[in-house]
């Protein structure tokens, strides 16, 4: 439906946005935190790289967030979750496919010679992308489920039979808003 639709495509542009974002949070967290931690609070914590630049990084963003949207297509992130953990199987579906998109970019950096050597950042956009990736999706979840609760964007449904699975049915539809259904009547 076009509801459904407008989230999947919710969901793809925020990817787009937030997987750059994700590399450049690992860079700093790799090689700016004892710079920040000395500098800013005082802390004699961490070593303080001075040789490394993110525009050896800016290149391959692209790349990156490619390979990345690309592992999320096929691992069927971006089809619609319903039923009543939906966002427990959304959740998991989004880590495994963060885990194959870390792999193919770590034998991406394998193979190109001019990508940048630190594994560390790679390893630590996995992680900050299960977090945060993690995080945008519940957050659309709950707003998805706040509108299908309203009645916005579930579809009429009508059940056929009055024996006790139909009225299990209807139990079901009416105490799970998120399976996006609206009891009209049997």
């Amino acid at each position: 439906s076009l509801f459904a639709g407008y989230f999947i495509f919710s969901r793809f542009i925020l990817d787009i946005i937030i997987i750059p974002f994700l590399f450049i949070l690992a860079y700093a967290f790799k090689f700016k935190l004892g710079y920040i931690l000395r500098t800013f609070f005082l802390i004699p914590y961490g070593t303080v790289y001075t040789h490394t630049a993110i525009e050896s990084y800016l290149p391959f963003l692209a790349l990156i967030t490619f390979v990345w949207v690309v592992s999320f297509y096929f691992s069927k992130v971006y089809r619609s979750f319903y039923g009543f953990m939906s966002i427990v199987d959304e959740f998991f579906t989004l880590v495994k496919a963060i885990f194959v998109a870390t792999i193919q970019v770590m034998a991406i950096s394998f193979l190109i010679p001019s990508f940048p050597e630190s594994r560390y950042v790679i390893l630590y956009s996995m992680c900050f992308g299960i977090v945060i990736l993690g995080s945008v999706r519940l957050l659309l979840h709950y707003f998805e489920v706040q509108l299908l609760r309203k009645g916005i964007g579930s579809k009429n449904s009508l059940v056929v039979g009055h024996d006790s699975f139909s009225q299990d049915v209807v139990e079901r539809m009416l105490l799970n808003p998120s399976l996006g259904l609206n009891y009209v009547g049997t």
